[in-house]
């Protein structure tokens, strides 16, 4: 490769994973990836941030440790983040093989050795931050814990704990937060329970709507109380919505459509991805759909989070890479955030 060919070669930032804490202010977990005519280079963790709606973005800090979605081979053993959440404008969490905390807003990381194995779900709600971690050892099955910290203005994160649930699960859980409970999806391998964790570090369940011993994904919704869940059946997977907090559940036809994820907004809509046809249609909780406007048709949804029924976020994948798409209309129009500027 020639200084020439270096000078040329186009560096694209990829996006896959967005934290925000009000509508204006968020911040989005990615990696730049510069291909040359003979292979590519980066992949290194990179977060951006904005305080203005996505207007304007600037470099908030680097994490030393590869992004787990980066399309290229690594060197075994090396740590990997996919994702990232904030608590408030300082307090923050990457994670993935490894988890990282940050106390500034971004710019400084420090690895969290308190919080053992993986972490496959975070999530926090006033001044808890809860992570699963997921243990393995001798090819035995997957262990799965959950953890507690908390955390104040103008204070560093306080110590992590062990929370103890009233099961044991045996597929990765799922968590969300809404009001002062983290609600998390859980399949003992004979029972799929709701747990709801509070921020006085109490628990309790109840049944949940998704079939035991496989994963399950929960969405909450802008209101109080709305609770949808994507539920995997084994050949295609089920919708559910809950407009009680998960005291009770009802299903929502989706024309045998094989659901990748949903994105809450209220009890009687979704955003909903799948693999066949739109990358993103308006689920109603009657099964109706409504066509919304996507900046690529071609592109598929790995993540759909709404903060509010009217702002919402999206992972896209395509052949170009990874891209942020945000809506501010709940759902019905998206544009691709452009992280350039």
């Amino acid at each position: 490769m020639s200084a020439s060919d270096a000078s040329n070669a186009p560096t694209t930032f990829n996006a896959v994973s967005v934290s925000a804490v009000s509508a204006d202010h968020f911040w989005v977990l990615g990696y730049s990836m510069t291909k040359y005519a003979d292979g590519a280079s980066g992949g290194g963790a990179t977060i951006l941030s904005t305080t203005d709606g996505g207007a304007h973005f600037s470099k908030t800090g680097t994490i030393d440790v590869i992004v787990a979605q980066v399309p290229m081979s690594r060197p075994y053993g090396v740590p990997t983040v996919s994702d990232i959440r904030f608590g408030d404008a300082t307090h923050g969490w990457a994670y993935g093989d490894a988890l990282f905390e940050t106390d500034d807003g971004g710019t400084t990381w420090t690895a969290i050795t308190q919080v053992p194995g993986s972490v496959v779900d975070l999530a926090t709600v006033g001044d808890s931050v809860w992570a699963i971690s997921q243990t393995q050892t001798n090819g035995d099955a997957p262990t799965y814990t959950v953890y507690r910290a908390r955390f104040s203005a103008n204070a560093p994160t306080g110590a992590w704990s062990k929370v103890e649930l009233p099961l044991t699960p045996n597929q990765p859980p799922n968590i969300a937060v809404q009001g002062d409970t983290a609600y998390l999806l859980a399949s003992t391998g004979t029972s799929d329970r709701l747990i709801r964790l509070t921020a006085d570090g109490k628990s309790a369940d109840e049944p949940g709507p998704c079939t035991p011993d496989l994963p399950s994904k929960l969405s909450i919704g802008g209101r109080a109380g709305v609770l949808w869940a994507t539920c995997t059946t084994g050949m295609m997977a089920s919708i559910y919505v809950s407009s009680d907090a998960g005291a009770t559940w009802r299903q929502v036809p989706t024309g045998g459509s094989n659901a990748i994820d949903v994105g809450a907004i209220t009890a009687s809509s979704a955003i909903l991805a799948d693999n066949v046809g739109d990358p993103l249609v308006l689920l109603h909780a009657d099964g109706s759909r409504s066509k919304v406007d996507v900046p690529d048709s071609a592109a598929s949804a790995s993540f759909i989070g709404f903060t509010s029924t009217d702002i919402g976020y999206v992972i896209a994948s395509a052949n170009a890479g990874c891209a942020l798409w945000r809506t501010t209309d709940g759902g019905l129009h998206w544009s691709t955030v452009n992280m350039h500027g």
